[in-house]
Order: C-alpha cells, then structure tokens, then sequence
C-alpha cells in the first residue's frame, strides 16, 4: 500500500527520492541562451550539437551514467527508497524537436515539485527539457496509485518563434524553489523561472 506524500521542507531525513540518467541524454543544438555556461562548456555544445553524448563524448557519458548509478546506491545503502527516471522512447525524444534537438534527465528536481500531497510537473523554459516530464511520469506513477497525492500539471508554455522562441511562459523550475514550512520562496535568476510562474505556483 502507497504510503502518502508529504513534504514540508528542505531538511529532515530523506526517506525517498527521484534519481535521473543519461542513457538518453543527447546534446541540445547551440542558442545564445547558453552565453552563461563557461566556455568551454559552449565549445561542447556547439561542436556536438544534436548528437547523443554517448556518441559526442563516450567517456563523459559512462561517467555520468556510474555517478548516477553510484549516487543511487549510495542513497539506498542508507535506507532512501528510490525511483529512477525512465529513458525516453522516440516518440517523447522527438517532443517539440521541430523548435530544439535535445535530451536531458539528469536534474530531476526541475520538471517536478512537490508541495505538501501536491505533485506538481512543472512548466520548462527550455524546448529540450520540457520533454523530461515524461521519464518522470512513466516512474512514479505507481506510486501515487492510491496516496493521497494531488498530481497536476502547470500550464505550458505556447510555442512561440519570437526572441530566443521562448514566449512569455509561464516558466516555473523546481530547481528555483525553496520549502521552509507555509515559506516557500522562488528565485528568478533570468534563464529558468519567471514570474508568470511564480505567480501561477502562489495561487494554486
């Protein structure tokens, strides 16, 4: 029997997590939206743009897979029950690709944030990481069978081939929020979360 969902704050012991992977991780394609990762980081992006990095860099990509793998045997040799995100099939890869190439899972706190009972997916502002909700979805949807979990989705963003192709939003990353009991306090740095969405999260 699913036990419920609860979760108040951001200390306290860690009884269950959400674990990414890389299996799938393909390399966005270049926008002036990366111009804050270092340079070295943009070399990479723009040099293997759209390749899987499996094939871009198989050593960074073995690397990622073992610390995911290790991180998440860590946390269960301490008791954590967790969830790994699934692999995204070819459908949910190919999601919104006619705007960016792209695959991430690796930051799972982003797509998703939990409030209380409240599981919320999340409204990305990037194209390629809007898809991430789906590998989520596919590996906890289990286990809210039968809690008392309140699962919702944020409104997404409409596609919009404007400056960047971003739109307006509302963009929201968990990421970007912080729980301290009824405080919960968001941040806006100017490339993830916007206040569109952090007015959303406030009235919901």
């Amino acid at each position: 029997m699913p036990t419920d969902i609860k979760v108040h704050h951001e200390w306290g012991t860690l009884k269950e997590a959400i674990v990414g992977t890389a299996v799938s991780m393909r390399i966005p394609n270049w926008s002036d939206e990366y111009e804050f990762v270092t340079p070295e980081i943009q070399q990479f992006i723009k040099d293997f743009q759209g390749m899987l990095l499996s094939e871009a860099s198989p050593g960074l990509y073995q690397k990622s897979v073992s610390q995911m793998d290790d991180f998440t045997d860590l946390l269960r040799s301490l008791g954590v029950t967790v969830h790994r995100a699934v692999p995204l099939t070819d459908d949910e890869a190919d999601f919104l690709v006619n705007f960016k190439e792209g695959v991430q899972q690796c930051f799972t706190r982003d797509p998703l944030l939990v409030i209380g009972n409240n599981v919320i997916e999340t409204s990305m502002r990037e194209f390629e990481r809007r898809k991430e909700r789906f590998g989520i979805r596919h590996a906890i949807e289990e286990r809210l069978v039968n809690s008392n979990a309140n699962w919702v989705s944020m409104p997404q963003p409409i596609p919009e081939r404007g400056t960047m192709g971003y739109g307006p939003g509302p963009f929201l990353e968990g990421g970007d929020v912080l729980l301290a009991g009824r405080d919960i306090y968001a941040g806006v740095s100017g490339h993830a979360s916007n206040m569109a969405g952090i007015q959303w999260l406030q009235r919901f």
